[in-house]
């Protein structure tokens, strides 16, 4: 899979991707990593568990968009909850759908990304978010006392409809913008009133509908009369870096936190105002605006997610002790002591499983029902628990109760569970699969998801929300001409003058003239905020020795990583590694903002880059019936010469028929014949042609450039010198951050660079010189792995303590080994030679 944009640690090997979607292994190294609200998981069992449900409800949280994954997820939760979970479900969903609208927007470009429609998931369409959750409050306020308390007290509808408020003067905003129907001096004017309007609006409303003391209300007992009460003996919260805290029955009017109303509520309020801020202002992530904002909402969302797992969500768990009492034979079958293998009758039971303490009350638990001990259901699941869990108990008689009779006189007999611990292992184990479950079904897994996605909105991009293009590259094949290359030996030992010489090979070398067409998008206009911007033509500096080509990486320039931020903990900072030294040779294009007046440079750009030649072998080819083409003398003294004229590879999308290609080619090239453009390739690609880098140096290039910038489109198109050799350019687009730390040296510039390979020559080399050089490296090879085993016989040792075998396959460590056998063991070196060639090696 492709990097996410952020992750969320859950526990060991286990975390959520930025998509919503679980994984198991090793996280991505580059991605942001977000601590779970309320602490990773730390038991084994429970994070396998919770592996284990996630893949049953298609491995993501829910989206309604995934319909298939949904309907899994919706399954499950009625299965879990019933008909009373029905409309938690759909709100879930929907949440889960517009995190992954507004999650798009740290990855496209930073223009309008349907704002107005991603805005319309709150109030438009099917299902829309804002119809979902007045539903849902509305119900809430009808049906339960003590909620509706709450909704008065903390005056919560007022707040819900002063957001709900915000959010369409936005969308009426947005969708006026990006249409072109608003002129920049209103956009300006009526995006700074909007402005205004989300700072209030983020803090109060947005900022107390996060809050968890804004969902504190008083226990009314009067809910939870069926369940609750009955089974504390057993029941534990898992609070964050603590052991497991045993429930309590609260007293009557007891102050409590209530996740009811904050799982939909602290949902809307985040994805709201996150939503509004994307849309207000794409490039908020680059400018800096409304991030100490977005930072408090981060912070209280986590708080609040936290407590629904602290608080609210509870698994019963077990000891050997809680098995250890004497059960009499009310409970047992053994008709024939000592005969008969005694086993527990179906009244002997527990309540095993999870709880949500706030969701799961008489309600829920409609068939319930609660005398002086354990209530005893209907079905025997309801929710997360199972009210007639039986242990796997294995029986052993002990004695009979003293004074302790049935009714017709007989002395009631008791027994005792032998196997305790298993009993509560395999107890425990239900209860964790169960806490698994009521993690995702709470909505606790989706404010864990909203926390992180709110959190990676405070950072500066890793890749620019601004700057996005393409790279298309064209090249023309010209007239080719015979050459001469020559080739060096593989270095040797001991030194022979009958093979320690070049290898020389007539070829053919063909010029090509490259055009390459690079598309680009900056900022675009109107906006409050401005970019600046600079734009390069670079070339870099060889990484290694100049004589030998690697394939260029612009990380040697710039490279980038999140670390956790030492001013805002529990956040992640963008830190930028950049190394001038790495450029070879640059020439600035533009510099400053996006304006709708046009900019244009045209000139001629000379530079020095790191240039190499292409060898691509070839075989010989037949002879032509001089009658055959009218190029065939020209063909058949190349044949002679042991030259193969193959055919200019072809990009994908221009088909050359595979029994013309040979007189294709003579016609662009031999004939010298008008030439015809080959095609287009992507220059994100290898080249479509096998071959070798070779005779690699730094040596000048000209590039003729003609590049454009107007109203956010950059057009830059370079013309190669077709007698320059073949060599890579880099258009960079440098972009200043609108904000830094106070620890931060400014200015803080991200680089986009696009790759742009440039075909100058392409030649082809016999593949009789390619045999010659490999005969060479492998007689090399197997004198210096023969020396090396008899320096070295015991495998992975290191020969002279620093060259590990391995390297012998390379020509560096071949001569950087014999450097060392001459320096330490040049007795050894000659002895072996002299043996392993069977003739007197002389010395020095």
């Amino acid at each position: 899979m492709s990097d996410p944009a952020f992750i969320t640690k859950l526990g060991q090997g286990l975390y959520l991707d930025s998509d919503g979607v679980l994984h198991q292994g090793l996280p991505p190294a580059k991605a942001p990593k977000y601590e779970m609200p309320g602490g990773p998981l730390t038991d084994k069992n429970t994070i396998d568990k919770l592996a284990k449900v996630f893949k049953e409800i298609g491995d993501a949280i829910p989206n309604k968009d995934d319909a298939a994954k949904f309907k899994k997820f919706q399954d499950a939760m009625m299965k879990l909850g019933g008909k009373n979970s029905e409309d938690l479900v759909k709100v879930l969903g929907v949440i889960g759908k517009i995190a992954g609208a507004v999650g798009t927007a740290f990855v496209v470009l930073g223009v309008a990304v349907a704002a107005a429609k991603m805005l319309g998931l709150f109030g438009d369409g099917p299902d829309p978010l804002e119809t979902l959750i007045t539903a849902r409050f509305e119900a809430l306020d009808r049906e339960i006392r003590s909620l509706q308390t709450q909704i008065s007290s903390r005056d919560l509808r007022s707040q819900r409809n002063a957001m709900m408020s915000a959010r369409a003067a936005v969308e009426s905003f947005v969708s006026q913008r990006d249409s072109g129907t608003m002129v920049v001096a209103a956009a300006e004017a009526r995006l700074q009133n909007l402005t205004n309007l989300l700072q209030l609006v983020s803090s109060t409303e947005v900022l107390n509908l996060l809050d968890s003391s804004t969902y504190v209300g008083f226990f009314d007992p009067d809910e939870h009369k069926k369940v609750y009460p009955w089974i504390t003996r057993n029941l534990f919260r898992l609070p964050e870096g603590a052991a497991p805290e045993w429930v309590r029955f609260p007293p009557v009017n007891a102050p409590i936190f209530d996740s009811r109303l904050a799982v939909p509520l602290g949902a809307q309020a985040a994805q709201t105002f996150l939503s509004l801020v994307v849309s207000l202002f794409p490039d908020y992530r680059t400018t800096g605006d409304f991030r100490p904002q977005l930072r408090n909402a981060a912070q209280k969302l986590t708080e609040l997610a936290a407590s629904i797992k602290n608080v609210t969500l509870a698994r019963t768990m077990f000891t050997a002790a809680d098995f250890s009492d004497l059960v009499t034979d009310f409970y047992v079958v053994d008709p024939l002591p000592g005969l008969t293998t005694p086993t527990l009758k179906p009244d002997y039971f527990r309540v095993i499983g999870a709880i949500d303490l706030c969701n799961q009350t008489d309600a829920f638990f409609t068939d319930a029902w609660a005398p002086a001990a354990v209530p005893q259901p209907g079905p025997t699941r309801r929710g997360s628990l199972d009210f007639r869990w039986m242990p796997p108990a294995k029986l052993a008689r002990t004695r009979d109760a003293l004074g302790v009779v049935h009714d017709d006189g007989t002395p009631i007999r008791q027994y005792r569970i032998t196997n305790a611990q298993e009993c509560a292992d395999v107890a425990n184990d239900q209860s964790a699969a169960d806490y698994a479950s009521l993690l995702i079904s709470s909505g606790y897994m989706t404010l864990t998801h909203l926390a992180s996605q709110l959190r990676h909105a405070t950072t500066q991009p890793i890749v620019s929300d601004t700057v996005r293009g393409d790279v298309f590259v064209r090249r023309t094949a010209q007239a080719g001409a015979e050459v001469t290359v020559h080739s060096k030996p593989a270095f040797t030992y001991p030194p022979r003058p009958d093979r320690d010489r070049d290898i020389v090979a007539q070829a053919w070398r063909v010029p090509h003239a490259t055009k390459a067409v690079m598309l680009c998008m900056t900022q675009p206009l109107p906006r409050t905020t401005l970019i600046h911007y600079r734009v390069f033509l670079r070339t870099l500096k060889p990484r290694g020795a100049a004589s030998v080509w690697n394939e260029p990486d612009y990380e040697s320039v710039q490279h980038t990583e999140y670390r956790p931020d030492p001013l805002h903990p529990g956040f992640d900072r963008l830190y930028l590694h950049t190394a001038a030294s790495a450029v070879l040779g640059q020439e600035l294009l533009f510099e400053g903002t996006t304006t709708t007046e046009k900019r244009q440079v045209k000139r001629t750009v000379q530079t020095v880059a790191h240039t190499f030649d292409w060898w691509i072998p070839t075989q010989p080819l037949r002879r032509f019936n001089p009658l055959d083409t009218i190029d065939a003398v020209v063909h058949n003294r190349l044949i002679d010469a042991g030259v193969q004229p193959a055919p200019v590879p072809a990009s994908p999308g221009t088909p050359i028929h595979a029994g013309l290609a040979i007189e294709r080619h003579f016609d662009q090239v031999v004939a010298e014949k008008p030439p015809i453009i080959i095609g287009l390739e992507d220059a994100k690609d290898a080249p479509p042609w096998t071959g070798f880098h070779r005779e690699a140096d730094q040596r000048p290039v000209l590039m003729e450039v003609d590049a454009t910038w107007q109203d956010g489109h950059l057009r830059v198109v370079i013309d190669n010198r077709p007698e320059d050799r073949n060599y890579v350019a880099w258009l960079v687009v440098e972009e200043k951050f609108g904000s830094v730390e106070s620890d931060e040296q400014a200015p803080k510039v991200l680089h986009t660079a696009f790759k742009v390979p440039i075909t100058g020559q392409l030649t082809y080399v016999p593949q009789s010189l390619f045999d010659e050089e490999g005969k060479i490296h492998v007689e090399r090879e197997l004198f210096f792995n023969e020396f090396a085993t008899f320096l070295t016989p015991e495998p992975g040792e290191k020969i002279f303590d620093e060259i590990d075998p391995v390297e012998l396959g390379t020509s560096a460590g071949i001569e950087r080994f014999l450097v060392l056998a001459k320096q330490r063991q040049p007795e050894v070196l000659i002895d072996f030679a002299s043996r392993y060639f069977g003739k007197k090696i002389p010395g020095g």
